[in-house]
């Protein structure tokens, strides 16, 4: 479940006084919970901290709580959309010469999101070099399905992890080259093992996951991390529009 939330803001304060002390201001932010999907909120906020170590686009966020007998917990990304109106989904193509395009496929292979379509990206081109935002990691890692977040991290230890069936990640038909692989294969193998460590367990206190789930889901990124490269190699085929490969 995403809404938006804007925070109460204190206005009125002098340039002199914003640069001399801090002040309250105002921040909009999309909150999820784990209400209906079990794995949202720890799926959303390990993947965006990992994300973030990397140097993606990925806008700020954190574990926010609405205090009361029994707290509620959310995920809280900080809204980067400034118009009022809905976000379109981005020309992939446009995405697949920038080296971001290429770190988002890498990465997504790395927590097997495969549901990465062109409504969960948004690419700003009125600057330059183009801006990509990555944002909506709730179906990853974990994944959608209730109580069985360790059997599919299982089941998709060796795989590559951005298809499901019929439907492919938005971007992988459209990378022409593996300038950038390389780039970032090194970027996700330098993930230090105390971050993936300390973001797993994030959430157990809140009995959002077990401790068992936090074990897996360690377990399994220090394999991926480690493995990229190779799980790359086994399916480069899937990659369709590379026709040379300078990497393997």
């Amino acid at each position: 479940m995403a809404t938006l939330l804007t925070t109460v803001a204190t206005v009125g304060a002098t340039a002199a006084q914003t640069a001399l002390a801090p002040t309250h201001g105002r921040l909009d932010a999309y909150l999820k919970n784990s209400l209906v999907l079990k794995y949202c909120v720890p799926n959303e906020y390990i993947c965006a901290r990992l994300g973030q170590f990397l140097g993606l686009p990925i806008p700020a966020c954190g574990l926010v709580y609405k205090a009361g007998q029994k707290p509620e917990h959310y995920f809280a990304s900080l809204n980067f959309n400034l118009s009022s109106s809905q976000l379109p989904p981005i020309d992939a193509n446009s995405c697949g010469a920038l080296s971001d395009g290429t770190g988002v496929i890498l990465f997504d292979i790395l927590i097997a999101n495969d549901d990465r379509h062109r409504a969960n990206l948004s690419l700003d081109s009125s600057t330059q070099p183009p801006q990509l935002t990555i944002f909506d990691h709730s179906h990853a890692l974990f994944g959608h399905a209730n109580g069985v977040g360790r059997d599919r991290l299982i089941a998709l230890r060796e795989n590559l992890g951005i298809i499901d069936g019929t439907r492919r990640h938005c971007l992988l038909g459209t990378i022409n080259n593996d300038q950038f692989f390389k780039e970032w294969i090194d970027r996700i193998n330098g993930l230090p093992d105390y971050l993936i460590d300390q973001v797993c367990e994030a959430t157990v206190p809140l009995n959002m996951i077990s401790g068992a789930e936090a074990a897996e889901a360690k377990a399994f990124l220090k394999y991926r991390k480690a493995e990229i490269s190779k799980i790359i190699e086994r399916n480069k085929a899937e990659f369709t529009a590379i026709p040379q490969w300078s990497l393997f």
